[in-house]
């Protein structure tokens, strides 16, 4: 599971700081181990920046409704609504987890 935090944090950063043009590289590894290490298991997640740079990754509540329209996520629960920009959210899912975990067996 480590791995797939790990790869789809790679992706989601090295893309926003390169500004969609790399996926691989951009960001040390480092920085990646670093927010990793502060990923509490799967759910929801704000990831928080120094400019472009990014400083950490804080665990949303699991009860919030998200909505991706006009490149921002809306994060909705108990009538009041949050937007944040897409670089700002990830989210790490079962689903996706297995998925990947199958697509490697079937390989």
């Amino acid at each position: 599971m480590n791995n797939y935090i790990k790869d789809k944090l790679r992706l989601k950063l090295n893309l926003h700081v390169s500004s969609g043009k790399n996926r691989e590289g951009v960001i040390d590894e480092k920085v990646i181990d670093y927010l990793a290490k502060q990923v509490d298991g799967l759910g929801k997640y704000e990831i928080s920046y120094l400019g472009s740079f990014p400083t950490g990754i804080h665990k949303l509540d699991d009860n919030y409704q998200v909505e991706y329209k006009n490149a921002k996520y809306y994060l909705s629960m108990n009538g009041t609504t949050t937007d944040v920009k897409a670089n700002e959210f990830i989210e790490f899912n079962i689903k996706e987890y297995r998925n990947i975990q199958l697509k490697k067996l079937l390989s």
